[in-house]
């Protein structure tokens, strides 16, 4: 249902209707614009002891931070969601990712991948998501790809989140970020000190010289890469 202009009321019948299904494993609401009554249609059928959904698309949902507490309400009560995308929603504000933040540490969400791309976070976010990330034991691939409003100080938290041996990430997306060579020092010092991640993107990035380059080529060629 991407790209279907469904708004509010009519996501809530939609929700509603598809609630019946009981082996419905993939929902995409991206530019739905899911309002109060639509989450709260997500919400009963996230909740439902039945349900079997494991992937949510929500992006670019103009999601703020009223939206953002209704989604977190559904995550909240919900044990089978795998992958959630909420990306391209900057109407956020800190005090909405907060809300959705908070549920990702309730000890029977099991999400394993989470989008945040598209111009979503900034580095009050990134504080906030590295302590998150520490809390939680699932989250095994997170995208970050198209976030230049986060700066060295905003990566520099996240980054040391990777270093921590709590850290379980997998897969990590920083493409298309506008970092240059002092973030990518930064990022390189992290890898050095992480055992968990398999997959890394940092395409697209023309402020790294070669200077930046190099710190990361260095790492590659580690034992510990």
């Amino acid at each position: 249902f991407s790209w279907c202009r469904i708004e509010n009321d009519g996501l809530q019948e939609l929700i509603q209707a598809l609630a019946g299904h009981s082996g419905l494993k993939k929902l995409i609401l991206s530019c739905s614009r899911v309002g109060r009554n639509g989450f709260a249609a997500l919400a009963t059928l996230l909740q439902n002891p039945n349900t079997e959904l494991a992937v949510i698309d929500l992006g670019r949902n103009r999601i703020d931070d009223e939206g953002a507490a209704a989604l977190s309400t559904c995550l909240a009560g919900n044990s089978t969601l795998r992958e959630l995308n909420i990306s391209s929603n900057p109407d956020i504000t800190e005090t909405g990712w907060q809300a959705i933040f908070a549920a990702l540490q309730i000890p029977h969400c099991r999400l394993e991948t989470l989008s945040l791309s598209e111009k979503s976070i900034n580095d009050a976010t990134a504080h906030s998501l590295s302590n998150t990330l520490a809390n939680n034991s699932t989250i095994r691939a997170l995208n970050l790809s198209g976030n230049p409003n986060i700066t060295i100080a905003g990566w520099r938290a996240l980054f040391q989140f990777l270093q921590s041996p709590t850290c379980m990430l997998e897969e990590l997306d920083l493409c298309n970020i506008e970092i240059d060579d002092d973030v990518a020092l930064s990022l390189a010092n992290a890898l050095t000190n992480n055992r968990s991640l398999r997959r890394f993107n940092i395409g697209g990035n023309r402020g790294i010289t070669m200077a930046g380059w190099h710190t990361i080529f260095d790492f590659l060629q580690s034992p510990h890469s």
